[in-house]
């Protein structure tokens, strides 16, 4: 062992002297060195990590510097400062050279102390596997957001406050609580450990699933809002033809939310949206999400009710006590149910329901294999003539958040697919037979109650209305400060390319079912 160390050692001394001996080049400028890498396209973190491997330097950048945007470059092989003029050609970053260092900072990051951001990955500490839709917010208060299919997050602080803590919370994991102050210089990396699933609990006598749900829903006033509030929300959805993806709206929303008591409608108020398209001027594809909006915020089951949640409907299903979990820190009642053998749809999946106060804090479910072949009227609002639709799958995630001891509405996703297949008695150009996919998520950013009011009816969204034709098309950088869900690496690629191709010819004109969520 001596030796080998040893004679490596010799190696290294001896390679030293032999560079001593070869006349010096002199060395150019870091930014002005010319770097050839593999990758012609990718996130903005994993480009720089290419060149500063490439370059044999390293790069240094706070978290306000945006690295989870989407790049093209026009080439592989040019100098540092090129690249880098091409990646933030968007954005304001200066480039400061230390050492073997570059230094990546927003030009005004002196002047600037009142808008901050925590940018980073969620991942399992013990398979580093990305966690999905594990929230991101500041404890005691209503900033917060969500992360991505690949575990990324972009939390925007709009008042920042050092003494302010971010909490980051997920089903069956411990709860990760970091003060603001370690978080503000560095793209971050948080790691979830899972919860020990042996909570000890001594049982009386059996639990019934069922008298569970009764007791919570009776909970329903005490446990959540009773009095309206003012929420912004980012809103999202997309539609995919198979493996592509064809149509794509986003949002920023001000909601007028109702307190649970109330039996009036939420209003809703478009603040800011764009769109994209891969289907040219001259093509029609008229598959269409009616009222998105609104059909999303009434997946607030626990004030616009649900099935499986309606005593007058409970005979319908069977409910069972699986285990006790954890949730945001707290232990909950899991209860699995799924619709009885009847011919016509319902619902399959899993209520979570907090132990101490029995609020019901999170929902999974689907449509039930068992009912699903009768659910084409729930979806297929209008239909070609010669075209046959039969639903898939459609699958619903709904959370709530507790803010000063009282539950909100924090997120909600959606995802509906349906079997379009073309009449072969038709023309050929309706002989089509593909899958298409909706996807319709959003989460609430922030929240207000003091001085709220309801909003004109000129101001808002009526419920039948079509988002995309609501909002125009714009570019990539669209959403700026906003807190918005991170679009996963192919959806962020989709987004790049609608924006480029825009107007093109892209994929041919299909005669697709209407549909509604």
């Amino acid at each position: 062992m001596i030796q080998n160390t040893q004679k490596y050692f010799y190696a290294i001394i001896i390679s030293l002297i032999f560079c001593s001996l070869v006349p010096v080049r002199a060395q150019k400028p870091l930014l002005e060195r010319k770097v050839r890498i593999v990758s012609r396209s990718g996130y903005t973190e994993k480009l720089l990590n290419e060149i500063a491997d490439k370059g044999g330097f390293t790069f240094t950048y706070s978290s306000r510097v945006p690295v989870n945007k989407y790049v093209e470059l026009s080439g592989t092989r040019q100098t540092v400062r090129s690249f880098l003029n091409e990646i933030f050609s968007n954005e304001y970053v200066k480039y400061y050279v230390k050492s073997d260092k570059i230094i990546l900072m927003p030009s005004d990051y002196l002047n600037e102390q009142s808008n901050q951001r925590v940018v980073g990955k969620i991942v399992d500490e013990k398979t580093n596997e990305p966690v999905q839709f594990a929230n991101v917010f500041l404890i005691n208060k209503s900033t917060g957001t969500i992360s991505n299919v690949d575990g990324k997050f972009d939390l925007n602080l709009r008042s920042y406050d050092k003494s302010d803590t971010v909490c980051v919370s997920f089903l069956g994991y411990q709860s990760r609580k970091i003060p603001l102050s370690l978080l503000d210089s560095t793209f971050v990396t948080i790691k979830l450990s899972q919860e020990d699933q042996k909570i000890k609990e001594v049982w009386i006598k059996p639990v019934d699933a069922l008298e569970i749900i009764k007791v919570a829903i009776r909970c329903i006033p005490g446990n959540y809002d009773n009095k309206p509030s003012i929420m912004t929300a980012f809103f999202r959805e997309s539609s995919r033809q198979d493996d592509q993806y064809i149509a794509l709206s986003e949002a920023v929303l001000s909601v007028y939310k109702e307190s649970y008591v109330s039996l009036r409608n939420d209003q809703i108020k478009i603040l800011k949206g764009r769109k994209g398209s891969n289907v040219s001027s001259q093509e029609y594809i008229n598959y269409i999400v009616q009222g998105g909006l609104y059909n999303n915020f009434k997946l607030d089951i626990v004030k616009h009710g649900v099935s499986f949640l309606d005593e007058d409907n409970f005979s319908y299903y069977d409910y069972k006590l699986e285990k006790i979990s954890r949730y945001r820190g707290v232990p909950v009642y899991v209860i699995r149910f799924d619709q009885k053998d009847l011919h016509f749809p319902l619902y399959r999946g899993r209520i979570y329901i907090d132990k101490e106060t029995y609020a019901i804090v999170k929902a999974e479910f689907s449509l039930s294999p068992k009912g699903i072949g009768y659910a084409r009227d729930m979806y297929v609002v209008k239909s070609p003539v010669n075209i046959k639709t039969k639903p898939l799958y459609a699958n619903y995630n709904v959370n709530y958040r507790k803010i000063h001891d009282r539950w909100n509405l924090d997120y909600v996703r959606s995802e509906v697919s349906l079997f379009v297949k073309g009449n072969r008695k038709k023309k050929k150009k309706n002989k089509i037979s593909s899958t298409f996919t909706s996807i319709s998520e959003f989460v609430v950013t922030d929240k207000d109650t003091i001085d709220v009011c309801r909003f004109k009816n000129n101001e808002i969204s009526r419920s039948n209305d079509v988002l995309v034709k609501q909002i125009s098309e714009t570019d990539e950088n669209f959403w700026g400060k906003e807190n918005i869900i991170l679009p996963d690496e192919p959806l962020l690629e989709t987004i790049v390319k609608l924006n480029r191709h825009r107007g093109k010819e892209i994929i041919p004109e299909l005669p697709v079912a209407r549909t509604e969520e």
